[in-house]
């Protein structure tokens, strides 16, 4: 965790992780600030002190729980390493944390296919085709993707194309794991990675 969320008061990450785990578990629709409130043991009013409204709330909910989903995934990048091996590690990691961190997962799902979360992606697309060295909430993966594009490992498709082809089913089966159809073990998750790389190289 930055030392940007650990300074924060007790009562605004109780409120992110109130956001997170309502929104995982009941949808976005039934996320309302008085639902949160509840569940963060908090009156309503509270969550005006800490945030503009709830679309600020849940976008720094986002922001925070992406640190974590991708954290490692980031912290382990190395610019330096062939785009194969800098995309296995990035599969791996991201698959390792979903599986630990399945709630935060789960609401990173809701989010991004909730209507706060599809203007995100829209802007970010367009944002990273001027920008390629843009952070969004899934970086490193369009870098790595960008890189592997130029060099013409991957696929001749546009940015979104590949990350479907490689986020899809690595977002598919965290999800079904965290239902209780799959068993995630470290050899199944460097499988995987390999995979998903094999979805999407020339």
């Amino acid at each position: 965790m930055t030392t940007q969320y650990s300074n924060w008061p007790q009562k605004k990450m109780e409120i992110v992780e109130a956001t997170i785990s309502t929104i995982a578990t009941e949808g976005f629709d039934r996320a309302t600030t008085a639902n949160i409130a509840r569940n963060a043991g908090v009156g309503e009013g509270t969550i005006y002190r800490h945030f503009k409204n709830k679309d600020d709330l849940v976008s720094v909910s986002a922001i925070y729980t992406s640190t974590l989903v991708f954290g490692p995934a980031r912290e382990n990048f190395n610019p330096d390493a062939s785009v194969h091996s800098q995309f296995i590690q990035f599969a791996t990691d991201f698959l390792t944390t979903g599986q630990k961190l399945q709630l935060h997962h789960q609401f990173m799902e809701q989010y991004l296919n909730s209507p706060i979360g599809v203007a995100y992606r829209k802007k970010i697309i367009a944002t990273i085709m001027q920008d390629p060295d843009f952070k969004p909430i899934f970086y490193p993966l369009n870098r790595i993707l960008i890189r592997a594009h130029e060099h013409e490992i991957v696929k001749d498709f546009p940015l979104q194309f590949l990350v479907a082809l490689s986020m899809g089913p690595m977002a598919f089966v965290l999800k079904h794991s965290a239902q209780g159809f799959m068993e995630l073990d470290e050899t199944i998750i460097v499988g995987l990675a390999k995979a998903c790389w094999d979805a999407i190289r020339r």
